[in-house]
């Protein structure tokens, strides 16, 4: 709490100003990889995203507001596989995972915040734990220096993850930008099925397409696309 303090300070002593971003140009690099490449199979997932604003590249990203993950048509989610964490936020900020079954983790990495201000306050980087829970992924982020927690939750479909971001303290007028996400879903699989399961077939051109959709704080819209490697089935030989 006394690292927002702080950072809230140094937001009240700056003045606002209108965050200048291209007309035209990506605004992340990004990928939504299968961890694996045989359809119809218990699969993982890596999501890398790396956000930039277009006009300047040293400058503060603009700040995303949803993001929405796209598995290929055919993949599917379950979120009844694994075990299910029902902690309420609160419970997740005093306790962290602890507060959940370990059997519940289907997931982690790392996210880094750039909230605009000057010398070390610019950048936080938080430790993410993703937790299942019915139709739902929870992320427990855990700042690196302060050690505080903070609960964000998505709602799962079929093939989608879509996730709100919140407004974030930083610099006027649209707080802290996601400034990098490495996110990384395990593969699990139960004798009632998988968390993540791969396409029951691979196309001829030999990849599947994954795509994540962007929403950010001004009203554009951006989607990139990833071309996830698999492989076809041998045909027998008669």
């Amino acid at each position: 709490m006394k690292r927002l303090a702080w950072i809230l300070a140094l937001i009240g002593l700056m003045t606002a100003a209108p965050a200048a971003y291209a007309d035209e140009g990506s605004r992340q690099d990004a990928s939504l990889l299968f961890t694996e490449t045989h359809p119809g199979t218990a699969t993982g997932l890596e999501l890398a995203i790396d956000y930039v604003n277009p006009a300047d590249p040293a400058a503060k990203p603009p700040a995303v507001r949803r993001v929405v993950t796209e598995l290929a048509p055919g993949a599917r989610f379950d979120t009844g596989v694994p075990a299910l964490c029902a902690a309420s936020d609160a419970e997740l900020m005093a306790l962290g995972a602890s507060a959940c079954p370990a059997e519940s983790v289907v997931g982690g990495g790392a996210v880094t915040l750039d909230t605009g201000l000057p010398g070390p306050a610019r950048f936080i980087t938080s430790d993410v734990t993703l937790l299942n829970n019915t139709d739902e992924l929870i992320f427990l982020f855990t700042d690196r220096q302060s050690g505080g927690r903070l609960v964000t939750r998505s709602q799962v479909g079929e093939r989608t993850v879509d996730s709100a971001v919140p407004f974030l303290p930083g610099t006027p007028p649209d707080g802290a930008a996601v400034d990098t996400v490495d996110l990384t879903i395990f593969a699990i699989s139960s004798e009632s099925g998988n968390y993540v399961t791969t396409p029951p077939k691979c196309p001829r051109r030999g990849f599947w397409v994954n795509s994540v959709h962007f929403t950010y704080d001004d009203g554009v819209t951006q989607t990139v696309t990833t071309q996830s490697p698999c492989h076809r089935a041998k045909r027998k030989k008669k």
